[in-house]
């Protein structure tokens, strides 16, 4: 019974039958070695876990691991420091020399060096290179520049010149051919030149370092006329001025005044006939102590003042004399 059964229920299976069976067995044992493989991995975290947090020879209820030595640094060891990113996993690595720090290269290596700033990149060397052209790193500072008792004479967005420093009082000025000199600050009223001094624009003119301005010496006026070259004079006595006599010379004397011209001797020559010119005034008119008896229009009459009570007027036949009012 049990053999004629069995020959009649494998005579019942085709041979398409069979394949699909041995195919979803091959699915099923695939599945079952994937759940052993997966099981056995959280296995091993789990003992890795419980070797961590469990001291040699405990239980995971033992005390925890005692803190890091004293002076430990970010959780390294002593003498260490941490180096890795934010983020990333802890690199303890040998703290570098004292006023230095790890600096990371284009590469990505970290060197010690010392803090090169944002101006400045650090070299495999450990040393820092300036980003601008011709500068120097100052490690005590962090900044790049010129060495010291140097500075830098380039233009603005150029490669840094360095030169050494002027004498006090002088600056580097640049000459029409693109050269620098040291010398005074020339001004807008002057240029540099080669021997580190002005020269004037002005023909004539002086340059003064102390005041970095054209003029006169010291002791000297201009006496041009406007457009003129600059004439320089040894200063007229107090209370003078340079006036321009008839000739067009140019004599010391009194301020004449609207009403008077300078002369060839330094005077000043009243414009109305018979007038007399005071210098303390600088007016034209009668000597002191006397009054004009002229007519309008006519030229100036001094004559001394009437005695009191009197005044003068004029008679028929033109001439003036005292009367009583």
């Amino acid at each position: 019974m049990k053999r004629t059964g069995f020959r009649s229920f494998a005579g019942g299976i085709d041979g398409e039958s069979l394949r699909r069976w041995a195919v979803q067995c091959s699915v099923l044992a695939l599945l079952l070695a994937l759940a052993l493989l997966g099981s056995a991995v959280a296995v091993a975290d789990d003992v890795e876990s419980w070797d961590e947090s469990t001291p040699e020879g405990g239980s995971p209820g033992d005390e925890p691991p005692a803190e890091p030595a004293e002076g430990a640094v970010g959780g390294c060891p002593a003498g260490e420091v941490d180096v890795g990113r934010p983020g990333e996993r802890r690199q303890c690595r040998a703290a570098c020399p004292d006023g230095q720090q790890y600096n990371e290269l284009p590469d990505g290596r970290l060197v010690c060096g010392p803090a090169c700033g944002s101006d400045a990149t650090p070299t495999n060397e450990g040393t820092c290179r300036c980003v601008r052209e011709g500068a120097t790193f100052d490690a005590a500072t962090g900044t790049c520049g010129c060495p010291a008792g140097q500075i830098d004479v380039s233009r603005p967005g150029e490669r840094m010149q360095c030169r050494t420093a002027c004498p006090e009082g002088q600056q580097y000025n640049e000459l029409p051919d693109g050269g620098l000199v040291c010398g005074p600050a020339c001004g807008p009223d002057s240029s540099p030149t080669s021997n580190g001094s002005c020269r004037c624009l002005r023909i004539g003119a002086t340059f003064d370092p102390a005041t970095g301005t054209c003029g006169c010496p010291v002791g000297q006026v201009d006496v041009r006329r406007p457009g003129e070259r600059m004439q320089c004079r040894a200063a007229c006595p107090e209370g003078q001025q340079y006036n321009e006599s008839p000739n067009g010379r140019m004599v010391c004397g009194p301020a004449c005044g609207p009403d008077a011209l300078p002369a060839n001797d330094g005077s000043c020559r009243c414009r109305r006939v018979g007038a007399t010119f005071d210098p303390a005034t600088s007016t034209c008119g009668c000597p002191a102590g006397q009054v004009d008896v002229s007519r309008p229009g006519e030229r100036m009459q001094c004559r001394p003042p009437c005695p009191e009570g009197q005044q003068y007027k004029q008679l028929p036949d033109d001439r003036v004399v005292c009367r009583p009012t």
